[in-house]
């Protein structure tokens, strides 16, 4: 082999380490706890998003009582409606952790909702834009 190529330099495996580390770290993402220190309640709204810069690869994370609350995934025809039909995603445990998925073109939007009784039409619903 020629002198110097990366199979003699001995550079080429933590070069891969590194560049692996590099990429899981981009894969990850930034975790938002949605409400902040309120979690998943009355009050965390449309407002909750404001300012935040939310990409496809981080994870929203609901905490909340489990026996008063739920999150339940929407279209943006259900979010406006707050009805969630049978066969929705919906998330129960009070500590949920949710990837926002990839987008083709950027700016993609996501909904949730409370999906018990009257709760979504008191507010508790979040749409989230993905930059």
């Amino acid at each position: 082999m020629a002198r110097g190529s990366i199979s003699n330099t001995g550079t080429g495996v933590p070069m891969l380490l590194l560049g692996l580390i590099c990429l899981t770290t981009v894969v990850q993402g930034k975790e938002w706890i949605v409400g902040e220190s309120k979690g998943w309640s009355e009050g965390v709204n449309d407002i909750w998003p404001a300012g935040r810069h939310i990409h496809a690869g981080d994870t929203l994370v609901f905490n909340y009582d489990p026996t008063i609350y739920d999150v339940a995934e929407v279209d943006e025809v259900l979010y406006n409606a707050c009805m969630v039909p049978d066969g929705a995603v919906r998330h129960k445990t009070g500590h949920d952790h949710i990837q926002i998925p990839e987008c083709k073109t950027g700016g993609c939007k996501h909904f949730f909702i409370v999906g018990l009784p009257g709760m979504c039409n008191a507010g508790m619903k979040v749409a989230i834009t993905t930059e």
